[in-house]
């Protein structure tokens, strides 16, 4: 596991966390006894390794078979394991505890009562990892940056050597802005007219248009209501 995960167990609790594979000081050991030989595989997971090599999931592509290939004799490639020549992560070593782990997760949620009690136990130990709480820490600790505050506007534009906006210049701004969606909106009414005229209210579309493609939308269904005229008509 990495700091996060130990962290989050240690605040959560080691009943809300489901840990499998070897821990980190069993690791030397590990890749000593697979240099000499001794790394066995687990029999469920040669039955993985033997489907996976028959082909099925290759569906008759060569190259696919050739890289699932690769990937699993590579794994299998026993006195490696521990280096990228072979199982680099000790996948094969770990496999039993994580179906273990698996199987203690399906008997735990087979208990309604104390899935629930862990799910909330869990969620109220969230507090710690806030991204207030984290960035701040980041910022101290890994990244050694400070807090840089933004400057009241009348300060900002006095460094500028302007003026702050006035009451009076957000107001203009608002109206132009305000002008400018009615202009949109006069728009959309504009596109709709062909539609109103080509099909009667009953037909139109069943499903509002998203907010900001409606006016696409209209047009679309526009010329979509003059071919369906113009089949009728037979033209």
């Amino acid at each position: 596991m990495d700091g996060a995960n130990i962290e989050i167990r240690e605040e959560g609790g080691e009943d809300t966390m489901f840990i499998f594979g070897c821990l980190e000081d069993e690791v030397p050991k590990i890749k000593e006894r697979a240099s000499q030989g001794n790394y066995p595989i687990d029999p469920r997971m040669q039955k993985v390794f033997d489907t996976i090599k028959s082909g099925r999931f290759a569906c008759g592509d060569s190259e696919a078979q050739e890289k699932f290939c690769g990937l699993i004799d590579k794994l299998c490639n026993i006195t490696a394991a521990g280096t990228w020549d072979g199982d680099k992560y000790l996948l094969i070593n770990d496999f039993a505890s994580y179906i273990a782990a698996q199987e203690l997760v399906d008997k735990t949620y087979a208990d309604q009562a104390r899935w629930a009690s862990l799910s909330i136990q869990a969620a109220c130990s969230m507090a710690k990892f806030s991204t207030d709480r984290t960035i701040s820490e980041y910022a101290k600790v890994i990244w050694g940056v400070e807090p840089s505050p933004r400057p009241a506007p009348q300060a900002e534009a006095k460094k500028r050597g302007g003026t702050a906006p006035t009451a009076a210049a957000a107001i203009c701004a608002l109206s132009a802005q305000a002008k400018v969606v009615a202009g949109i909106a006069a728009s959309r009414r504009s596109m709709r007219e062909p539609r109103r005229l080509l099909a009667p209210a009953p037909a139109r579309a069943r499903f509002p248009p998203p907010p900001l493609l409606g006016h696409r939308f209209d047009l679309w269904a526009s010329r979509a209501a003059a071919r369906s005229v113009e089949r009728r008509d037979g033209t």
